[in-house]
């Protein structure tokens, strides 16, 4: 990582909001950097985020099936 784990951190929180609110996110069009970043920090800023909402409300709000959208787009880079 080039950059520090908040900024990963934060920039993911960004893209799992637009995908929450329906707009179309791809990860494809990202340097490699910025991809390698976000995936190291993907399992840290799931499992803060489900420990902070709660399952409910991880998965009645919408954060399970942006999560989702995102894990697929950077598991299937490698």
């Amino acid at each position: 990582m080039k950059r520090s784990s908040d900024y990963y951190l934060k920039r993911l929180s960004c893209y799992v909001e637009s995908a929450r609110m329906g707009e179309s996110v791809d990860l494809s069009a990202l340097d490699d950097d910025t991809f390698s970043g976000l995936n190291e920090v993907f399992n840290q800023y799931l499992l803060s985020l489900w420990m902070s909402i709660g399952d409910t409300s991880f998965n009645r709000d919408g954060y399970r099936k942006s999560t989702d959208y995102l894990l697929e787009q950077l598991k299937s880079d490698d």
